[in-house]
């Protein structure tokens, strides 16, 4: 699987983390660069990104709830797609 996107992060408490971001993942490995030739992507909230990136929101649920475009939702689908996340323990 060969997927690249490009994320525009938005993070009030790590400046450093905004983007855009140039995300590349192939062969199972991913990497992750500036991308200043960007041009104007829609900032995704770190919460966002977050909950997508743990398998707690998929990138479907993320358009419906309108915190991503649905034109970002199959590479992000792609790249963080998987079970959901659980927990064998009982509280």
């Amino acid at each position: 699987m060969t997927e690249e996107l490009v994320l525009s992060v938005e993070d009030a408490l790590f400046p450093e983390n905004r983007g855009p971001w140039r995300v590349v993942a192939k062969d199972g490995e991913a990497s992750v660069e500036p991308a200043p030739d960007a041009g104007r992507v829609r900032p995704i909230p770190i919460g966002t990104l977050s909950s997508l990136y743990s398998g707690f929101l998929s990138a479907r649920d993320a358009v419906a709830f309108g915190l991503i475009d649905e034109a970002a939702a199959p590479g992000l689908a792609r790249l963080f797609g998987g079970p959901a996340p659980w927990m064998h323990d009982f509280f």
